[in-house]
């Protein structure tokens, strides 16, 4: 009976908690006064009290995000599926106009769908609220006074009233630092940079910054780092900002930002208008063509879920649409090495040294470059005499294979307006490791005179190596070796396709006539002395010489045919080679007998050719048509070998791009995008399938940032990769399931709890980005238990609960296809340890999972209990149910179910604190969270769901 009694009260909680959502329905116009949780579009607000008057004290008290938002939709359908009642289906449509209105901006989804419309994580849900100032013409989170000089007397200064500082409108500060430093890129909590003596950047030497102590703020009050009001009515000190440090006296940059009002330059954000709120407060949508909307990883898992619902239950194109374009994001976003840059081209960045690990040397050393950047954001690197300028990249790890491409834009000319030519050198292995790595390169054409970019896309299996396998160097065409003479000789590197019939590299081509020649030195080797073996090479129609000196300075020279255009590999012998007829070093004398020449000295019987220094390339008679002979080469001795990967991929450990004049001149080179395209998707464990934290784009370059932080458990849904009626992605299941349940192991085999359950809340990649979270003393490739350097959110941990019973309950409905055990183990794991801590603390669920591995109860929290509800009723569903723990979770949430007096506003909710005053109006200030809402609706939901199917 207990059972069809719990079927009643879920339905009237739900239905409790609709008359609260439709009570706490409004249009804001004071955030202070009036507390609603949606708007009349049907956005649901974060917070539906009254939070904080500044962005120094805690995030905008407006916004509405996606994450909710999806909930909110989950949450109806649920309660539709469960009852059958239209108005849950009507509600969950409603939902869904509002998750489109406010972030989509209403734009209608692409058809055919193809992942190009992004929502943006964040909107106004509230009244219109000024944004923070100044704005960025450029990006929306670049805004706010940045670097601005200071004079500081023992850490505090006043930042003037009115133009151009407006210090009467503080709201928001960061730090102070030297003035003699800049911020690395343009953005008020960016990492400050030291100047040289010349006033430049040196991005070596990073400067100390200095944190503030407390502000008086735009509406007078004092306000400390930790967001407490320690006093207010101070009109007459606003503006004032103290910092830590009291010993900071003279002039110190500082970055802040204000709110000003519009009449004095402010940005009015509208009702339901996309913004960002870190680290300043502004909109996103005043820039014209340009999309900086992004999503929250977990938001758009969600709303990929929740519009496949809705196509299943409709049959309406819109949601199918919405789902389709959403899945193509995620798919998008598991992809996490895909928007990897070695160098990249930004209009944002400042340092050419944006991504991984990555610096500059120079030949000779003691000629340093200076950076800039140009308008379309390409890196331009000035050399003011002639120099090698090296850049090097060695912590972006593609993965990639023959099928894969290198990817470079570069341009510049010397200060004669000649061609440069950039080297690449590319260290690969089947680690992430340097150890037994090999070196391969690629040719490049030299680059256009007039100035503009060359953009190569380079096939790896058109590397070759530089070393061979016994420790020798290739010998590959070089314009450094060569040194051309003859008035009428024109030497030049060139690029070629299909040389021997199977490379693509550069040449050196030659044209000369019968008085011109080149010597091509060894001297760029490690090896100065080389035996000479063979010669690959092309002519056309004349003959040429390749000459020889052995150890005495005696010439020998070896005909090189015509090959009427054709490559070919001449292996010499002893007997191609005979006596030049002149030998400068051995010249003939007078026989005082007869008077005759004679060669005073012993004339080899043979050359040498072993350990040659150089060689000479001559035309062995006057040019056929007259004029010159021309003739191209590409290596001495043996063919490079190419790229192979052998079937298992490679990772990219080390690259160096070389920039070289050829005049002997300075010069202005410039770089833009440099990558590895048609990579491999395993790069990582766990990959494809995992979705990491962060999936920033920059619209200017079309890309994610390279910055993805960290996967969480919490952060998984691997039923998007199985869903009802599509295609099992089947690698992206698999991977997502195993990092659930090896996250829980994890943190079985490390904490020993009585039962196992609990996971940790992060892995840290052995990837670039990810690396500086991980523990003193452990490998890349591990779970750790916090984000951010601090202790997890621990409502992480139920969502990580809920994403196994989902994919679980998904594929049960299929039908089609045997669930994993170990999910399955994985999920009775969690209801076993969940059930044995209920009755060990008075039926209360776990709240807060300590970094330590200690969880415990710390107060009823709303949407942890609905996911642990959710996810055990989609288990019993699925035909794991365990009745005692189903009780147990539901009774708690029934015995937090707000029903305070008549009339009052928050009866029917699961509020964190109820407070006094104006009970029955929208003026009480109550807190509550919308994203509680889509939680708990989808827990009761699928309570009555499963009792209703087998009751």
């Amino acid at each position: 009976m207990i059972r069809k009694s719990n079927l009643s009260n879920a339905l009237q909680m739900i239905e409790g908690h609709l008359k609260f959502l439709d009570r706490n329905t409004g249009l804001t116009t004071n955030n202070k006064t009036q507390h609603f949780v949606f708007n009349p579009d049907y956005v649901l607000a974060n917070n539906r009290h009254f939070i904080a008057e500044t962005q120094w004290e805690a995030q905008p008290d407006s916004d509405s995000t996606t994450e909710g938002q999806s909930l909110a939709i989950l949450g109806a359908i649920y309660a539709y599926q469960a009852t059958k009642e239209p108005k849950y289906l009507d509600l969950a449509k409603k939902y869904f106009c509002g998750y489109h209105l406010a972030f989509y901006r209403g734009v209608p989804f692409p058809d055919p769908p193809d992942g190009t419309l992004r929502c943006n994580w964040i909107a106004n849900g509230k009244e219109p609220v000024l944004a923070n100032y100044p704005l960025d013409p450029e990006y929306p989170t670049h805004g706010g006074f940045k670097g601005v000089l200071f004079n500081w007397s023992n850490g505090r200064t006043q930042i003037p009233h009115g133009e151009p500082l407006w210090g009467e409108y503080l709201d928001a500060v960061w730090f102070a630092f030297p003035e003699r430093a800049s911020l690395g890129w343009n953005q008020v909590n960016a990492t400050v940079y030291m100047w040289d003596a010349e006033g430049s950047t040196d991005w070596k030497n990073k400067a100390p910054t200095f944190e503030v102590d407390w502000i008086v703020d735009r509406t007078g009050r004092k306000v400390d780092s930790n967001g407490d009001v320690l006093e207010a009515g101070l009109t007459s000190q606003i503006g004032t900002v103290q910092l830590k440090d009291t010993s900071i006296n003279g002039m110190y940059r500082f970055n802040y930002a204000t709110r000003n009002p519009v009449e004095h330059g402010g940005y009015l954000l509208g009702r339901n208008e996309r913004w960002h709120n870190r680290p300043v407060h502004s909109p996103i949508d005043n820039y014209g063509d340009l999309d900086f909307a992004d999503n929250a990883s977990d938001a758009e898992l969600w709303f990929c879920q929740a519009s496949k619902l809705l196509w299943d239950i409709t049959g309406d194109r819109q949601y199918w649409l919405a789902w389709q374009n959403s899945l193509i994001t995620c798919i998008g976003y598991s992809d996490i090495d895909k928007y990897d840059q070695f160098f990249r081209k930004s209009t944002a960045a400042i340092t050419p040294f944006t991504d991984g690990i990555s610096y500059d040397y120079f030949y000779p050393s003691d000629q340093v470059a200076t950076y800039s950047r140009d308008e379309q954001g390409f890196i331009v690197i000035n050399q003011d005499a002639t120099a090698q300028t090296t850049l090097e990249q060695q912590s972006i790890w593609f993965k990639f294979n023959n099928a894969s491409n290198f990817y470079v834009e570069y341009g510049g000319v010397d200060t004669t307006g000649s061609a440069l030519s950039l080297a690449v050198a590319l260290t690969v292995n089947k680690t992430k490791t340097e150890d037994g790595a090999v070196k391969y390169r690629c040719g490049l054409p030299i680059t256009i005179t007039d100035g503009s970019i060359t953009a190569m896309n380079v096939p790896m299996n058109h590397f070759t190596r530089i070393s061979k396998p016994d420790g020798g160097q290739y010998l590959t065409a070089d314009l450094r070796m060569v040194s051309d003479y003859g008035s009428n000789t024109v030497t030049k590197l060139q690029y070629e396709y299909g040389i021997a019939g199977k490379y693509y590299d550069n040449v050196i081509s030659s044209t000369m006539d019968s008085d011109g020649g080149m010597v091509v030195g060894f001297y760029i080797f490690d090896n100065e002395k080389q035996d000479v073996v063979s010669f690959t090479y092309r002519s056309y129609s004349d003959n040429f010489n390749f000459r020889i000196s052995d150890d005495n300075n005696w010439r020998w020279w070896a005909m090189l045919p015509a090959t009427n255009g054709e490559w070919v590999t001449k292996n010499f012998v002893l007997s191609d080679f005979k006596l030049n007829s002149y030998q400068p070093d051995h010249p003939l004398v007078i026989d005082p007998e007869d008077g005759a020449e004679i060669q005073p000295d012993l004339i080899p019987v043979q050359p040498t050719l072993t350990g040659r220094e150089e060689f000479t390339l001559l035309l062995d008679d006057d040019p056929v048509d007259g004029v010159s002979g021309r003739i191209d080469w590409y290596c001495i001795n043996d063919l490079p070998e190419l790229y192979d990967d052998g079937g298992t991929g490679d990772y990219s450990v080390l690259l160096n791009l070389t920039f070289n004049d050829s005049t002997g001149n300075g010069y202005t080179a410039r770089l833009g995008d440099c990558t590895i395209k048609q990579y491999m998707l395993d790069s990582l464990a766990y990959t494809p399938g995992l979705i990491p934290f962060s999936n920033i784009t920059d619209p200017y370059a079309q890309l994610y940032s390279g910055w993805r932080g960290l996967p969480y458990p919490g952060y998984q849904l691997p039923a998007i990769w199985c869903f009802k009626g599509t295609a099992i992605d089947e690698t992206r299941l698999r991977n997502s399931i195993n990092f659930l349940c090896d996250a829980q192991n994890w943190f079985t085999n490390k904490f020993k709890p009585t039962l196992p359950g609990p996971c940790a809340q992060a892995f840290v990649w052995n990837r670039q980005d990810a690396l500086a979270y991980l523990p003193d003393g452990e490998e890349p490739d591990t779970f750790i238990m916090q984000h951010w350097y601090a202790e997890a959110w621990s409502g992480y941990e139920p969502r990580a609960f809920f994403a196994g019973c989902d994919v679980v309950h998904e594929l049960y409905q299929r039908r089609d296809y045997a669930i994993p055990q170990n999910i399955i183990t994985y999920c009775q794991n969690w209801m076993n340890y969940l059930k044995w801590f209920m009755k060990n603390n008075d039926g209360h669920a776990p709240t807060y999972f300590k970094d330590t591995g200690e969880v415990l109860y710390d107060g009823f929290t709303g949407h942890m209990s609905g996911l642990w509800l959710a996810g055990a009723s989609m288990m019993a569903i699925a035909g794991y149910p365990d009745h005692e723990l189903l009780d147990l979770l539901f009774t708690e949430i029934q015995n937090n179910y707000d029903v305070i007096t008549p009339n009052h506003v928050m009866n029917g909710c699961w509020s964190p604190a109820i407070r006094s005053g104006n009970e029955t109006t929208e003026q009480n200030n109550s807190m509550y969270f919308g994203f509680y809402t889509g939680e708990l609706l989808r827990g009761l939901a699928l309570y009555m769901k499963y009792y209703n199917l087998y009751i």
